[in-house]
């Protein structure tokens, strides 16, 4: 009796494994049929464990620009969002030798606690500890830099008046930090003089800076030429803006990118926006972006929300509405200490892919890249949210 009952056990097994093989190899065929949410062609693709790299043939690459489709670019990393898009019929060999990579990030505070742990910490260093050579693998990284770095300032844990040491600029560009965006709510809590010591500390350690409106002819607009392709970097603010940072307007915007667009063959936009702790754009930040491309943008950037936001395409162009937090010290809740990094991919003038790597933030103002589930629910929720715009 008892080698029936082991032999009927046995049996069993063999046949509910053979069950689950089936139905693993039909998820892997298609997916929607076990997850009706995954369209097979979605606009982001997913993926969430360590595989190798998809090898996509010819037809697939060349065919983008009609079908519309997106898909999914496996990586050797974890949690990794991609989007693969293909504007003009690439030949796969043709010389890629003039892709450039732009890397962007979510808000960048260096006041307040952040300011504070990196003086105690006696290491200017201490807000990249943990994100090992981010910056190092792109050829221009570009951040929204929340604080006013200034000769004098006060250290602090609590208030909404921004300042951080001067020798934090120096380890900006330590950090291959190449160009800040001043244009946000932030940029003016010391006056003029705060900003202008904001702006001499950064020119005299390397760093460019858009986002503020001098008397020198457009100087919103910093130019860089990149492996034969010159980009054109713009950046302009929508909460409580005071002259002379760049706030939004739609005839300023016009005037500045089509002036952009004659002088570059990218023009690429960072906007200070929305609404704060909320995971959809408004209707204004969806009309600034969409008005942003009718005009000439060819990337649109946000930050602001402290959340991140959907990404859309809009015309064959990438918004992305908010990349949430970078470095903070928003410790009190699990999203203002989640964000991403964008890396936008350029051949020429074409934008031919996007990565989005989700952040983490500890220690009040240490960003990482975490691994399993908590990366991957990040990356799973930028998916879920931007469907409603895609």
């Amino acid at each position: 009796m008892k080698m029936n009952r082991d032999r009927a056990t046995t049996i069993f097994a063999i046949v509910f494994g053979a069950f689950l093989i089936a139905i693993i190899n039909l998820y892997n065929y298609n997916p929607t049929i076990l997850n009706p949410s995954l369209k097979r062609n979605q606009v982001l693709g997913i993926q969430t464990k360590n595989i190798n790299q998809d090898i996509y043939d010819k037809s697939t690459v060349t065919n983008q620009a009609q079908t519309g489709e997106f898909p999914i670019k496996k990586q050797e990393v974890n949690a990794i969002l991609t989007l693969n898009k293909f504007f003009d019929d690439i030949d796969e060999t043709e010389n890629l030798s003039n892709v450039t990579t732009i890397l962007a990030t979510g808000d960048v505070m260096l006041g307040r606690s952040v300011n504070y742990m990196t003086l105690k910490s006696k290491d200017f260093s201490w807000p990249y500890k943990n994100i090992d050579d981010l910056f190092n693998n792109s050829d221009l990284n570009f951040i929204n830099l929340e604080t006013p770095i200034t000769e004098n300032c006060k250290v602090r844990n609590d208030g909404m008046l921004f300042c951080a040491n001067k020798l934090h600029a120096k380890e900006l560009a330590k950090q291959n930090v190449n160009l800040v965006s001043l244009a946000n709510n932030h940029t003016m809590n010391h006056g003029k003089n705060g900003l202008n010591e904001t702006i001499n500390l950064l020119n005299q350690n390397g760093v460019e800076h858009v986002g503020v409106n001098t008397d020198k002819t457009n100087s919103n607009i910093y130019y860089k030429n990149i492996s034969g392709t010159k980009f054109a970097f713009l950046g302009y603010d929508d909460i409580e803006c005071y002259s002379p940072i760049a706030c939004i307007d739609k005839n300023k915007i016009k005037n500045d990118v089509q002036i952009a667009e004659k002088n570059a063959d990218v023009v690429v936009i960072m906007y200070h926006w929305g609404v704060e702790y909320t995971h959809q754009p408004t209707d204004r930040q969806i009309d600034i972006a969409h008005f942003s491309i009718d005009n000439g943008a060819d990337l649109v950037l946000g930050n602001h929300p402290h959340w991140y936001q959907p990404v859309e395409i809009y015309k064959n162009k990438v918004i992305m509405y908010s990349h949430g937090n970078f470095i903070f010290d928003q410790m009190w809740s699990e999203k203002t200490k989640e964000g991403i990094v964008g890396k936008y991919k350029f051949v020429g003038n074409n934008l031919i892919d996007v990565e989005f790597t989700p952040i983490y933030i500890e220690n009040y103002g240490q960003p990482r890249i975490p691994n399993g589930a908590k990366g991957d629910k990040i990356i799973s929720n930028l998916e879920e949210i931007s469907e409603t715009l895609n």
